[in-house]
């Protein structure tokens, strides 16, 4: 399937994963006619005039013969090369991006396509500009974020929830290193009064 251009353009293979061998073929042009190996980056820097035919062509018998390939032409522009073609060549319909041959073509006018300048402004943030993040807030019943414990009445009031008793996480691990700190054994001086007194020794709750 023959694919015409109309002015000056330049192009490049950006794709080939084929099983068999590919080829870019060009007529009609002022300097650039002829048969281009379509190997991964095989390029020409220019193609002009005024319309010249591009067919996209494979061989299965080493380049003894040579078939054409179905082409999906696709338009798009970008910033870095303004107008662009791209022609997906396959000898069957497939996706565009599952073709065995992938071939670019750039626009070169450039009072049609002038090249691109860079942004005149930038959008991009300092990390002075961002907010540190906020504590995980812990309930200090259950110890969950957000809290699971149920509602309760608080002073004969309206029922609330543990949530509005949320601490830090600095302040539950302070807690936490306290709950566990470990008991200092009692000495026998703390029974000596129990052992001298004039009375009967009595459990204490």
């Amino acid at each position: 399937m023959p694919t015409t251009f109309y002015g000056k353009w330049s192009l490049q293979v950006i794709g080939n994963v084929g099983e068999f061998a590919q080829r870019v073929r060009i007529q009609g042009s002022l300097n650039a006619d002829g048969n281009l190996n379509a190997a991964l980056g095989a390029q020409i820097a220019e193609i002009d005039g005024a319309a010249w035919i591009v067919r996209l062509e494979r061989s299965g018998d080493g380049g003894a013969t040579w078939q054409e390939n179905l082409v999906q032409r696709i338009p798009t522009v970008t910033p870095q090369n303004g107008l662009t073609f791209t022609l997906y060549g396959d000898d069957s319909v497939v996706p565009a991006q599952d073709s065995d041959v992938t071939v670019q073509f750039v626009y070169l006018d450039q009072q049609i396509n002038p090249h691109p300048s860079p942004p005149g402004f930038g959008f991009t943030l300092p990390p002075s500009s961002f907010r540190p993040p906020r504590p995980i807030l812990l309930c200090e019943c259950c110890c969950r974020a957000p809290c699971i414990c149920p509602p309760r009445t608080l002073k004969g009031r309206r029922r609330v929830c543990c949530s509005s008793l949320m601490a830090p996480v600095a302040a539950h691990a302070q807690l936490t290193a306290v709950a566990v700190a470990p008991v200092p054994p009692l000495r026998a001086s703390s029974f000596a009064g129990i052992a001298t007194g004039g009375g009967p020794v009595r459990r204490v709750n």
